[in-house]
């Protein structure tokens, strides 16, 4: 997150009125970011470790369609650990 504030781009914009707030930043933009880094790191390290997430349940059902979706079509199952 510290990373994505720091690219001052729309979505970092986005991200910082809700830091700002105190507030959480909502699932469907927190997916949206996940998703990105996950394709970011596939790409550029062929490998990705996702810690700490999901925090809530609602997280992990969204993440099935958006994240999963990108792993399933990119990684192939014998690198799926």
């Amino acid at each position: 997150m510290r990373d994505l504030l720091a690219k001052g781009d729309d979505q970092s914009a986005n991200v910082a009125q809700f830091v700002k707030s105190g507030t959480l930043v909502p699932t469907n933009i927190i997916l949206d970011i996940l998703a990105g880094a996950i394709e970011d790191g596939y790409t550029t390290h062929g490998t990705v470790v996702v810690d700490g997430f999901p925090r809530k349940l609602d997280h992990g059902v969204v993440a099935e369609d958006k994240v999963c979706y990108f792993l399933k079509s990119t990684v192939s199952p014998r690198n799926m650990r």
